[in-house]
């Protein structure tokens, strides 16, 4: 069993949730509690979201990165150097 924390474009949420239930469904802990938020900023507060996100990644031992064409929009990138900078495994998908 991995935990593993999922990054991706918010607008690519729902897909990203069948891979979490698949990893799921394989026994691995997903922490990315994003996944599950109604909206880009998680409610209203932008920073209540990044501290989610940073707990989530901290207790992770895996971080997957979903890359796509679009660059330089969310916080996809900015999490993946902070998984970087802790010794998180990382996979780019």
């Amino acid at each position: 069993m991995s935990t593993i924390y999922l990054a991706a474009r918010f607008e690519r949420q729902d897909e990203l949730r069948g891979y979490a239930a698949r990893l799921r469904a394989a026994g691995h802990v997903v922490t990315s509690r994003w996944l599950d938020a109604p909206g880009p900023a998680v409610g209203e507060n932008p920073a209540e979201a990044a501290q989610m996100c940073l707990e989530d990644m901290s207790v992770s031992g895996w971080f997957a990165l979903f890359t796509d064409a679009v660059m330089g929009r969310g916080a996809k990138d900015s999490e993946m150097g902070w998984a970087l900078h802790h010794g998180l495994h990382l996979r780019l998908v």
